[in-house]
């Protein structure tokens, strides 16, 4: 076996896409809405929402509320 066929490599936007997921799937073993993990972390719910699906978020605004 070669080492790229040992080696699971990933598009930068496939993996992004999958730590959306991960994330989703997160809230929703913690039975939590994209509402309630909104008003609770102070990240809008359409930052989140981008996230699940896109696995894109922008680093500024959660570390400009810090």
């Amino acid at each position: 076996m070669s080492i790229n066929q040992a080696i699971n490599f990933l598009l930068p936007e496939d993996l992004a896409r999958q730590l959306g997921e991960r994330a989703r799937a997160r809230r929703l073993a913690a039975n939590l809405t994209r509402r309630t993990l909104a008003e609770q972390s102070g990240v809008p719910e359409s930052t989140i929402r981008k996230f699940e699906v896109t696995g894109l978020i922008g680093l500024l605004h959660p570390i400009k509320n810090q």
